[in-house]
């Protein structure tokens, strides 16, 4: 079961005392009794290291995109979110 941005998202920077990856990931396991679950989202990158440590049989895939491209999808999704704001 592999899910994509679900909420909570977690912030870019983590603060001290907020909850994190290690809360995230523990939610996950108890969650679930599926054997093999995962989650998308590009804000999981500064936490890499950290879940690691927590759960050394982690596996993290990483995609590799050209950065154009990305900040061009980013645009477009930030646009489109003003716009449904405005």
């Amino acid at each position: 079961r592999v899910t994509h941005e679900q909420p909570p998202l977690l912030p870019w920077v983590h603060e001290a005392g907020a909850p994190g990856i290690g809360e995230r990931l523990a939610r996950f396991l108890q969650t679930t009794a599926e054997r093999v679950v995962g989650h998308v989202a590009a804000f999981y990158l500064p936490y890499a290291d950290e879940a690691i440590g927590l759960y050394p049989g982690i596996r993290i895939v990483c995609l590799k995109r050209p950065r154009e491209e990305i900040v061009a999808a980013f645009w477009r999704f930030f646009d489109t979110r003003s716009a449904r704001v405005s």
